[in-house]
Parts: structure tokens; C-alpha cells; sequence
């Protein structure tokens, strides 16, 4: 156990936030319920000597971390819990709405138990989606990366560069070709990151759009007789 007693609101957020993976990734993840209510954020507030009601400003002032981007912003991840458990029965209708036709068909997509993973496309690169239900909420993960992005921005511009640098030097041109091959290179970086940023867009509009049918087919799970 640490000896500190005592840390910032930032390290006490950082903290939380770890100690939700490791219990997630350990064998007692299973007693884990995910998601915070309000009135259980408004009750941490409280105990930690906060005003509740400054929690509902917070959240109306839109000051919610609404992703987690990883190194360099190559991967941004989404996540989105939602009220009461999805019937893993209904895992093919999330697959649907990523155009992916049956589990059968999609190498990518595998379902253990209640939870199921997923790859989509989203027209400009790959993300991963992941749909767990557990304990009276389902989670979703949609987390986007950069392998589309590079392949269709950067991997030819690439090779390309490095192809016509080694031509040109061999011909004894070697500033010209460092001058074509690098701009060619520079220029696909800049397509690299275009996409990559639109592939993080694209996820976003996924989560919110897969969050949106998850939460219609509980809710007409629960108004069926």
C-alpha cells in the first residue's frame, strides 16, 4: 500500500481510471458493474467535500472526457455505457449497422458469452469495436487506428519517395531526388493525417450511432410482453 494519504483531483481521476482496467483485466472483473450513475457521481462529490450540484453544471458546461487518444493520436477510443443489458442474441444487429452480414462471414467478429468484438470499417479506416453487457448496463468500445490511413495516405507515397531518392541518386541526382522523392513523402504524410483524423471522426459517429441502436433494442426488450 502507498504511504501517501493524500492526492490531487487530477492523480485521484488517473488513479480511478487505472484501477478500473486492472479490475477489468483481472479474474474479480466479473463483480465489476460499468459505468457511474449520477447520483453515485453526485455522492463521490459529496464525500470528496463537493458541492453535488457543481457535478450537473460539469456535465451541462459539456466538461466530460468524451475519448482517450493514444500516442502521437494514432488510435482514439470511444466508450459509451448504456442503461440495462443488450440479449447477446442481438449482438448480429450492432454487426449490421457496421455492414458486416453475419458473424459467420467476418473473421473479425467473435462473441464470448455476453461480449462480442468486432472490426469495422468506417469508410476511411478500421476500428475496433467491442459490446460487453454485464450487470444491468452494456458497455460499448469503439477504439479507431491509423492502418487505413497509412495504407491509403502514406504507404505509396512512401515507397514511392524512397524509390525515385534511390533512382536519382544512382544517376547522380541525388538533391533532386530528395527534393521529388521527400515532397512526395511529405505529401502523403499530410494525407496520412487528414484520414487519420476523419478515421477518428468516423468512429465517433459509429459509438454515438451503435450506442443509439443498442440502447432501442433494450428498451424494446423491456416493453415486449
Amino acid at each position: 500500500m502507498s504511504s501517501r494519504q493524500v492526492f490531487s483531483e487530477q492523480e485521484a481521476a488517473e488513479i480511478m481510471q487505472w484501477a478500473v482496467r486492472l479490475q477489468e483485466q483481472s479474474n474479480e472483473g466479473e463483480n465489476y458493474t460499468p459505468g457511474v450513475t449520477l447520483q453515485e457521481l453526485q455522492r463521490i462529490a459529496e464525500e470528496a467535500g463537493l458541492d453535488p450540484t457543481f457535478i450537473e453544471k460539469a456535465i451541462s458546461n459539456k466538461a466530460v472526457v468524451e475519448s482517450e487518444k493514444g500516442v502521437f493520436h494514432f488510435t482514439e477510443s470511444f466508450e459509451r455505457v448504456i442503461d440495462g443489458e443488450i440479449n447477446p442474441d442481438d449482438f448480429d444487429l450492432v454487426l449490421e449497422e457496421m455492414k458486416v452480414s453475419g458473424r459467420n462471414q467476418r473473421p473479425g467478429a467473435y462473441q464470448v458469452g455476453r461480449s462480442m468484438t468486432a472490426m469495422a470499417w468506417t469508410g476511411v479506416s478500421q476500428a475496433k469495436v467491442e459490446v460487453s453487457a454485464r450487470k444491468g448496463r452494456t458497455r460499448l468500445q469503439v477504439t479507431s487506428n491509423a492502418f487505413g490511413a497509412y495504407f491509403l495516405g502514406l504507404h505509396g507515397p512512401l515507397i514511392g519517395g524512397i524509390i525515385i531518392m534511390a533512382l536519382m541518386g544512382e544517376r547522380g541526382n541525388a538533391l533532386l531526388g530528395a527534393l521529388l522523392g521527400g515532397g512526395l513523402i511529405a505529401a502523403g504524410g499530410v494525407a496520412f493525417k487528414w484520414l487519420l483524423m476523419k478515421g477518428h471522426k468516423a468512429a465517433q459517429k459509429l459509438t454515438e450511432k451503435l450506442a443509439g441502436v443498442i440502447a432501442d433494442e433494450i428498451e424494446k426488450a423491456d416493453e415486449a410482453p
